[in-house]
C-alpha cells in the first residue's frame, strides 16, 4: 500500500496496523523523518529506505504507473505546469 503525502505519519501508523507493508511518501524530508519516528514508536516497524534509495521492486507498481497515479490524484498547480524562461 502506498501512503502518498504521509506527512507526520498518523495515517501510515493506522495503515500499518491493518497491512503488513506500507510505503510512505512525502516531499518534505522533515515530515518523512517525523513519520519514520512515529512508526518506530507506535508500531515498532523497521526503518525503511527513502523512495530515492528504494529499488523499483519495492514500489507498489511501475514508476511510470505510479507517477501517473500521483499526478491524477494531486495535479501540480497551474503556474508549475508550463515552463517559462
Amino acid at each position: 500500500m502506498l501512503a502518498y503525502g504521509c506527512g507526520a505519519g498518523g495515517t501510515t501508523v493506522a495503515l500499518l496496523k491493518r497491512r503488513s507493508q506500507v510505503t510512505g511518501f512525502d516531499v518534505s524530508a522533515t515530515r518523512r523523518e517525523d513519520a519514520r519516528r512515529l512508526v518506530r514508536e507506535r508500531v515498532g516497524a523497521q526503518t525503511v529506505p527513502t523512495l530515492a534509495q528504494s529499488s523499483a521492486e519495492q514500489l507498489p507498481c511501475s514508476r511510470r504507473r505510479l507517477r501517473r497515479r500521483v499526478w491524477q490524484a494531486n495535479p501540480p498547480p497551474p503556474e508549475s505546469a508550463s515552463c517559462s524562461s
